[in-house]
């Protein structure tokens, strides 16, 4: 059985990134109560390594949280193996706009006991009972309601890279 991690040195690996054709890089959680992350983790990397998928996948009890980047031929391939997967299902997808396609240089998927460091440890708060996804218009609009708060819960670098105005 082929090993589960990279066993190739770094320097080689970056070398190898230069030859490597269009990449997209993209990145999604997923909140979801995970049995068995172990199990999840070997199969996921045994099929993403075998697409020639590069990145940082974190599986843990409560989910999933990946960045990776897809060889562009392999990116439907990619998106099927998604929907394979019962809890990914249509999940949703951020592609990153700005992007030379040498994010990454390895595959790692790795155990983690929460997929965001976020310092809750309460066990009665189930993170997979979250919100509905707005688009932009029903942003929009929702914010535009009368009482409606948003409370920005992005880190540092997240609300350095944009951030919203504050109404007047």
């Amino acid at each position: 059985m082929k090993p589960l991690h990279n066993q190739i040195d770094k320097r080689l690996l970056k070398q190898q990134q230069v030859a490597l054709k269009s990449r997209i890089t993209l990145s999604f959680y997923k909140y979801f109560q995970i049995a068995d992350p172990a199990s999840l983790r070997d199969s996921l990397y045994s099929l993403w390594d075998s697409m020639r998928v590069l990145g940082r996948v974190y599986i843990a009890p409560e989910g999933i949280n990946a960045q990776v980047s897809v060889d562009t031929s392999m990116f439907e391939i990619f998106k099927r193996s998604l929907n394979e997967t019962g809890f990914l299902r249509n999940v949703r997808l951020n592609v990153a706009i700005e992007d030379n396609g040498n994010s990454f240089f390895v595959l790692k998927v790795q155990l983690k006991k929460k997929i965001v460091a976020d310092g809750l440890r309460d066990e009665t708060f189930d993170s997979s009972d979250s919100g509905k996804h707005l688009n932009a218009v029903e942003f929009n609009a929702l914010t535009a309601k009368t009482g409606t708060i948003v409370v920005d819960m992005r880190n540092h670098y997240e609300s350095e890279v944009g951030h919203f105005k504050k109404k007047q």
